[in-house]
């Protein structure tokens, strides 16, 4: 079989340190805080808890071209950038933006590996909605990883992202899913789900493909990772959703106080029904 003209580089260049390097660059990590994307540099890892998104990556790399040199591509919710930092080590124009939702600065970390790699990756503070219409119709490709759950208003910054992009561009979505059950929301500030309080809607994948469907995206090819996500290739088509919005703070709170008060209502009936069962016997 021949081999490929062109092909994605799979991982980040190895750097080689002196013995002073390596222990510098441990210290920086630490110094930037917890990292949530594991990257190896210097004989070392950002993490040592886990090596994601590797395994994700992995899953993905296929569907992207085998050259992304000058691509334009958009990284939304870019953590600590291994997915900016690896497409502009192929060659991409890549800008990757965060915007810090937790209290760690994960922009200043993706900004200190890229000090490291040099790959040219950009990053920048800023919320895909603050995006000037200078970029719109601008990426090839954009990355949406993990962030729709963290979006308390997901029709506008779908349709926000759907502007961003060209006619022919391609969409990477990813995020957290619920399959057995209906969608669940949760207050602002909750941390009722998986202890995170900037979790807002984990919705089943049906609402999840529709939600896309309706602010101008077409699937292309599901991508499977594991039950607890749901992830996809998607490509830009006319939206066919109005302006409004389903989903705000102060709607996604009606609904969770709505639930509260249905699963209060629930328990009270359990407790009456077992005291019942109990009293006949």
């Amino acid at each position: 079989m021949p081999k490929s003209k062109t092909s994605l580089k799979l991982r980040l260049p190895r750097i080689k340190a002196t013995q002073a390097e390596h222990d510098e660059t441990i210290n920086k990590i630490a110094s930037l805080r917890q990292f949530y994307h594991y990257v190896e540099i210097k004989g070392t890892q950002t993490t040592q808890v886990h090596k994601h998104p590797l395994p994700v990556w992995d899953e993905i790399h296929p569907l992207i071209p085998l050259t992304v040199k000058d691509m334009k591509c958009l990284d939304v919710g870019c953590n600590s950038g291994f997915y900016s930092l690896i497409l502009a080590a192929n060659g991409a124009d890549v800008l990757g933006i965060d915007i810090n939702q937790t209290d760690i600065d994960v922009v200043a970390q993706a900004e200190w590996l890229e000090t490291e790699f040099k790959t040219g990756a950009k990053f920048q503070r800023t919320d895909v909605l603050d995006l000037p219409s200078s970029h719109h119709n601008q990426y090839d490709m954009v990355l949406c990883l993990g962030v729709y759950h963290h979006l308390p208003d997901t029709d506008t910054a779908l349709q926000k992202i759907n502007k961003l992009m060209k006619k022919d561009a391609l969409l990477f979505f990813g995020s957290v899913t619920n399959r057995f059950g209906e969608s669940q929301y949760y207050a602002e500030d909750s941390a009722e789900f998986a202890n995170d309080p900037y979790c807002y809607r984990i919705a089943t994948p049906e609402d999840i493909l529709e939600d896309l469907q309706e602010n101008g995206f077409e699937l292309v090819e599901e991508i499977p990772i594991d039950s607890s996500v749901y992830y996809g290739l998607f490509k830009k088509v006319k939206t066919t959703r109005k302006k409004t919005t389903r989903f705000t703070p102060d709607k996604i709170a009606e609904i969770v106080a709505q639930q509260r008060k249905a699963k209060e209502a629930e328990l009270k009936k359990s407790k009456k029904s077992a005291k019942t069962k109990k009293s006949k016997k």
